[in-house]
């Protein structure tokens, strides 16, 4: 584990709503620092979403574009991608859901920036809507089968203040039957 640095990658998990997975794209075509690899796993879509996001992304050589011969679920859709960049050479994942936009220009070069202890295998951020209200699932909390070291404690504590609204889910919107949604607008915080 260590530092991440440079060499990580992006798993977009998508399902119908293609339209979310492209916004999400574009707002990490906006990082001053960029993933090596961003792979969408198209988790077998019923409607046009894998057409859609190979015609998006075909010229794009840092993405990839993979469809699942069935729906898979949430964790074993992103075990797709994240087997993917193990392929290339990748073992730094970020997973991100694609109705996410990066507002923060500087949210992976402060991410990659953080000293991990080689105990932490993941890592999550706070998220926010649109309104400023957290979303994040769970608060932070240090779990542990023996004492906790103190430079544990200190990324822990440099986590937090790194990953304060940098990340932001997008309003709900009204979706059609092809999966295609309204406009949004863009804020950053």
């Amino acid at each position: 584990v260590g530092n991440m640095r440079e060499i990580f990658g992006v798993v977009i998990l998508n399902y119908l709503y293609y339209t979310d997975t492209i916004a999400c794209v574009d707002s990490i075509r906006k990082q001053s620092l960029q993933p090596k690899r961003i792979v969408i796993v198209d988790n077998a879509s019923p409607n046009e979403s894998h057409t859609k996001l190979v015609e998006r992304f075909m010229r794009d050589v840092d993405v990839d574009v993979l469809q699942t011969g069935k729906n898979l679920g949430y964790a074993r859709g992103n075990n797709v991608g994240i087997a993917h960049l193990k392929q290339q050479g990748i073992t730094n994942a970020f997973i991100s859901n694609p109705d996410v936009t990066f507002a923060d220009p500087d949210y992976f070069s402060k991410l990659c920036a953080l000293e991990t202890p080689e105990n932490v295998a993941m890592i999550g951020t706070r998220i926010v809507d649109e309104h400023g209200s957290d979303q994040s699932p769970y608060p932070v909390a240090v779990v542990a089968s023996r004492p906790t070291s103190e430079k544990l404690m200190t990324f822990l504590k440099d986590l937090a203040k790194y990953m304060l609204a940098v990340m932001r889910i997008m309003p709900p919107v009204k979706r059609g039957a092809s999966g295609e949604s309204s406009p949004r607008q863009e804020e950053a915080f």
